[in-house]
């Protein structure tokens, strides 16, 4: 009965510490993906509807930076073109030769859209829309008038006020013609301009048979919206998402040193780093956060001949953050992250470490501790 008591127990405490190890293991030693997703869209040819998909990816960073600003006030600066520019460019690429370009654009931008599920989102940037893959009225209106203005459209906003609704306006200088033939393609006027409903929520249906420019809901036809300019529109952004047509973006990856691990308040750490493969002159974004949540721009610089990137930070106050570097990739490779290091400027006490290294450690005490107290109680047990 003791030797049966003996071996349950120790049974009991490899599991115990097995499953309290793997768990520590992966959070110290696991790294965010790049959020990646494939839509796909139809541009119309002298032989019908061309398929094509559009491979996106974009950094954990860049999320985390527009999913930690709050605060901002104003429909237009939700609208953050810089960011989307490469996907403007892949989609633009297949209709600047077309026929009625800038419809098939905003048509094709529009299937995109509706491929995204109609959830309540209080995330209102496009980049966390995109991430989370759901959005309202809104927050899909800001991700197409966002690529639409990336693309070089001239879009505006149309807030329903007493509805409760919005959806983008697209100006063309012809009327369109891939919408429902059934009625009149619907517009509102602005400036001596008309710019054409592009309704961003979707009907559920193919997206070929989904709102095209044009098309208004009946509920909404009749009704005067609010037409929101984008001249307050966000001009830059750190960093944006990589995208390719028909085919996915190969692996890349970039790495981050600081010099040194231990820094006193008025010293100076040189980062540096280098981007695989070695592109040269590539944006490669720092930031920083005194959260581990919410991140903001620290530096942007520019990889050299070799790839490499370095700069001399003099932090002005004191206190713990946490900093990573991300490039955004490009038409060929999409982006990646450095490993998040730890670092406090203080009196020479502490510098920077990696996450992984503080896990680790971590494990180490957490194991000998539950290692010391299981043994306590196997000793009391069958001494």
């Amino acid at each position: 009965m003791t030797i049966m008591k003996e071996k349950n127990s120790v049974k009991i405490v490899l599991l115990f510490l097995s499953v309290l190890f793997l768990t520590l293991y992966q959070i110290g030693s696991c790294l965010a993906d790049n959020y990646e997703h494939v839509y796909y869209f139809y541009i119309h040819t002298n032989s019908g509807w061309e398929g094509h998909k559009l491979y996106v990816s974009l950094t954990p960073s860049l999320y985390s930076y527009y999913g930690g600003k709050i605060g901002e006030t104003g429909f237009a600066l939700f609208v953050t073109p810089d960011a989307f520019r490469s996907v403007a460019e892949d989609i633009m690429s297949l209709c600047e030769y077309k026929p009625r370009s800038d419809e098939q654009f905003a048509n094709a931008v529009l299937m995109i859209v509706h491929q995204i599920p109609y959830r309540p989102n209080p995330f209102r940037y496009p980049v966390v829309t995109l991430t989370n893959n759901m959005g309202d009225c809104d927050t899909l209106s800001y991700l197409a008038a966002s690529i639409l203005k990336a693309g070089g459209i001239d879009v505006v906003l149309l807030y329903y006020e007493g509805m409760g609704h919005m959806n983008v306006g697209v100006y063309l200088p012809y009327e369109p013609t891939y919408n429902n033939p059934e009625a009149n393609a619907t517009y509102q006027e602005y400036s001596g301009k008309k710019y054409y409903v592009a309704e961003c929520t979707s009907e559920g249906m193919n997206v070929l048979d989904d709102w095209k420019v044009g098309d208004c809901p009946a509920e909404f036809a009749g009704t005067k919206p609010r037409i929101i300019t984008l001249e307050n529109c966000e001009k830059v952004s750190p960093g944006r998402i990589s995208s390719n047509l028909d085919s996915p973006l190969k692996d890349s990856s970039i790495e981050m040193a600081i010099s040194s691990t231990s820094l006193s308040f008025g010293e100076s750490a040189t980062i540096n780093g280098s981007v695989s493969p070695r592109f040269t002159g590539k944006q490669v974004t720092i930031f920083i956060s005194h959260t581990g949540f919410s991140w903001s721009v620290l530096e942007t610089l520019t990889t050299d001949s070799e790839g490499e990137y370095s700069f001399v930070w003099n932090p002005l106050m004191r206190g713990s953050c946490y900093l990573r570097a991300s490039w955004s990739g490009d038409a060929e490779y999409a982006g990646a992250e450095s490993e998040t290091l730890y670092f406090t400027v203080s009196f020479g006490q502490m510098g920077a470490v990696s996450i992984a290294s503080l896990s680790y450690l971590l494990i180490s005490i957490l194991v000998l501790g539950v290692a010391l107290f299981f043994l306590s109680i196997y000793r009391t047990m069958f001494r």
